[in-house]
């Protein structure tokens, strides 16, 4: 028992100390994306050691295949932005009873919010939306399976807001850099489920 007992402790410090990691390398890569994308920091100084307090050795070396990778740089010259809130209902709405002339969903299990990790308007108007993973199958397939269900989501938010279509991106935050988009134009609110639905079209990034 004892030896079950410890096997768990150390497991869940394990999965501990990789849910930090992961919380680090995205709060980094926002402060990346905005810094690169509103031109506060020349390109060759971004992942200067020392430049700001979050900006360790270990998180340059490690950042160093994302920011120089090709999905990095179309964010960057798109002027992505970082973190972005998001918000979507679903189901029906109903008179307010305490403004007249609003109108509130029907049912709260119908509302549906999150943030971006990061977001970009393409020429054509529809947007890029870009999400990191601290790793990533390299197999399309497996990855929207793992990940179908947020990325339907974030399809669906994008639908509510009249934007005329979505480019669904998952980029790994490792040496390799692993890259799958969507299309996510092709998603409905029906596809909202406890399974992720049948992936859209692969696309090229924008």
């Amino acid at each position: 028992l004892q030896a079950v007992l410890v096997a768990s402790v150390a497991d869940a410090r394990e999965r501990e100390g990789r849910l930090a990691d992961g919380t680090r390398l995205h709060d980094a890569m926002a402060r990346l994306v905005e810094s690169a994308a509103r031109g506060e920091v020349e390109p060759e100084e971004l992942l200067q050691v020392g430049r700001e307090p979050w900006l360790t050795e270990r998180t340059a070396h490690r950042l160093a295949p994302v920011v120089g990778s090709q999905v990095f740089t179309r964010l960057v010259s798109a002027r992505a932005r970082a973190e972005v809130p998001w918000l979507a209902t679903y189901g029906a709405t109903m008179p307010s009873a305490a403004s007249e002339g609003v109108r509130v969903v029907a049912d709260a299990r119908d509302v549906d919010a999150g943030r971006f990790d990061v977001l970009a308007v393409l020429p054509d108007g529809r947007w890029w939306i870009v999400d990191w993973k601290v790793t990533l199958p390299a197999d399309a397939d497996d990855a929207w399976r793992a990940h179908g269900r947020q990325l339907t989501r974030y399809s669906i938010a994008s639908q509510r807001a009249h934007a005329p279509g979505c480019v669904l991106t998952l980029a790994s935050l490792s040496a390799d850099v692993v890259v799958h988009s969507w299309d996510g134009s092709a998603l409905a609110v029906s596809d909202i489920g406890p399974h992720p639905p049948a992936p859209p079209p692969v696309v090229t990034l924008p």
